[in-house]
């Protein structure tokens, strides 16, 4: 975490690399589900001949299939509205909910007819494709003629979007609001790509400063800012290059759109909301037939509390409203569960915060088409305490972890154990405490042949353990030279085994006997 921004603390350490980035959505959403006691499936489907893994959340004979945020509960027609911008937009405005003025052209309308549209309609303009997402092919603030013709050759010739919409550039406060049944889960506003000056270093060092602190985050760590054509004309417009030092505490945009794709920071901003904004995303859920969950996004006059509704995505991510950079996170998968399992809800104080489940082993099979479905085990039943152990001795390159990893097991344990760079082992252990105990007194009074345990320190763990009990394996330090001694050894003794085999390949004894071999080969063969 970092200055101005608060993440949820039961996400802490619970969330495992493979689920960075686009999957946090699903796996966080599942792991709520788990942890509250729901039977937990994934499973991989196949789209346009490729694979994709989703999953299910269920308790008895109920039973809900999930894509990304979005449950089985929403309808397919109201995802096809969703898709459809135009349709979108029709719902609202019979609903009521406010939308800016605008038209959506098929492929067939010419570039020539759009760019009159464009001037009957009145500048600034949006340029947008009717089927696009994540803001992609999204132009804004449109100013002219040529500006339009630009956009149009950019839109429908370089991206191939031939189906596009033109609308009012409606200015304000870009928000997407999360929305479940009559609730507001988060609201985020996105803020374009910006760096901070300081006096010192160059625009270009500012931005790979920043791209290091996007990495720490799990929704931004490959949301990084690219110093593209359009990065380089936007500064140049405003009169700086990538080499240009920023005065200290001057803001620098290096994008018009704010999309977090495009290197925009989320901000959460749900306790701002007003009332009437509220009620407006709300209704505009409800104005698509069967939709019951979505993001809203919306342009905000916060001085005359108003806005427009620019368009709803039924299948939105929902990890900005977890990992802003400014801003207190929002529970919002603890909000879609409380939907689909309300009778669960008695649950959320028990959540089984001490414990996550392992992804990688999940995501590999389904995501090679080597199996169609994962259960995931349930979760335990308690929040059992975390013990943390510091053992030293000689503790490393002797199977030590092995067999620490057998008595966990037997014991039901949960945990892993690790080596570290100064030749000690660390242990975290979660279990029932009368396993606790007994796996306490073995660490201090036994060990494998070949190891000696010289001391043990005992204390508190401080962060959730993934079910099961592994070894985590110790890699080499970037740039270093530090190895385990495990690998080390395992290497040397390849070297050796490498080595004999060719010695015995040049021996006469070899050479000599390769017929009699030869023969035994074909015997077994034809056997």
């Amino acid at each position: 975490m970092g200055d101005g921004k608060k993440w949820l603390q039961h996400l802490e350490n619970a969330v495992p690399k493979e689920a960075y980035g686009y999957k946090l959505c699903m796996y966080t959403i599942a792991l709520e589900g788990w942890r509250r006691g729901l039977d937990l499936k994934f499973f991989n489907i196949y789209i346009e001949n490729k694979v994709t893994v989703r999953f299910s959340l269920g308790s008895g004979d109920k039973e809900f299939k999930f894509a990304v945020s979005r449950g089985s509960i929403v309808t397919s027609e109201a995802i096809r509205i969703c898709v459809d911008k135009t349709r979108t937009k029709d719902y609202l405005f019979k609903a009521g909910v406010s939308v800016p003025q605008g038209k959506n052209f098929t492929e067939e309308t010419s570039d020539e007819t759009i760019v009159n549209y464009s001037q009957t309609l009145g500048f600034p303009l949006v340029l947008k494709p009717s089927d696009g997402g994540m803001g992609k092919g999204v132009i804004p603030n449109i100013k002219n003629e040529s500006e339009m013709k630009e956009a149009l050759q950019y839109v429908r010739g370089d991206l191939n979007y031939k189906e596009v919409i033109v609308e009012q550039y409606v200015k304000g406060d870009d928000f997407r609001i999360y929305v479940v049944g009559d609730r507001v889960a988060g609201a985020v506003t996105r803020i374009p790509a910006n760096i901070l000056g300081n006096g010192k270093n160059t625009i270009n060092e500012l931005i790979k400063f920043k791209n290091i602190e996007r990495k720490k985050n799990p929704y931004l760590y490959s949301r990084l800012i690219k110093k593209d054509r359009e990065l380089l004309n936007f500064i140049k417009a405003a009169g700086y290059t990538l080499d240009s030092v920023p005065e200290e505490g001057k803001r620098i945009f290096l994008r018009e759109k704010s999309n977090v794709s495009a290197g925009g920071d989320p901000v959460e901003i749900t306790e701002e909301l007003t009332p009437e904004i509220k009620n407006m995303a709300i209704n505009a859920i409800k104005a698509v037939p069967g939709l019951v969950q979505g993001a809203v996004d919306m342009v905000v006059d916060k001085k005359n509390n108003t806005g427009v509704v620019l368009e709803i995505n039924s299948k939105a991510q929902i990890a900005a409203h977890l990992y802003p950079e400014k801003g207190n996170a929002q529970d919002v998968p603890a909000a879609i569960i409380d939907y689909y399992f309300p009778e669960t809800i008695d649950n959320q104080g028990k959540k089984l915060s001490n414990y996550y489940f392992d992804f990688k082993s999940i995501l590999s099979p389904l995501s090679n088409g080597l199996m169609k479905e994962v259960k995931v085990p349930p979760a335990p039943k308690y929040n059992y305490p975390v013990k943390k152990y510091i053992i030293s001795g000689k503790v490393q390159g002797v199977g030590y972890r092995k067999w620490l990893q057998k008595k966990a097991l037997s014991l039901k344990i949960n945990g892993y154990v690790k080596n570290l760079k100064n030749g000690k082992v660390v242990i975290f252990a979660a279990g029932r405490k009368e396993n606790i105990h007994t796996f306490t007194d073995i660490i201090n009074n036994q060990s494998p042949k070949k190891a000696k345990v010289r001391k043990v320190k005992e204390s508190d763990g401080n962060k959730p353990v993934k079910v099961g009990f592994e070894i985590i394996q110790t890699e080499e330090k970037p740039g270093g030279k530090w190895i385990s001694k495990e690998n080390e050894m395992l290497r040397k003794e390849l070297e050796q085994t490498q080595k004999k085999y060719e010695n015995m390949k040049n021996s006469n004894s070899w050479r000599y006997t390769v017929p009699v071999r030869k023969v035994a080969d074909l015997l077994k063969g034809r056997k």
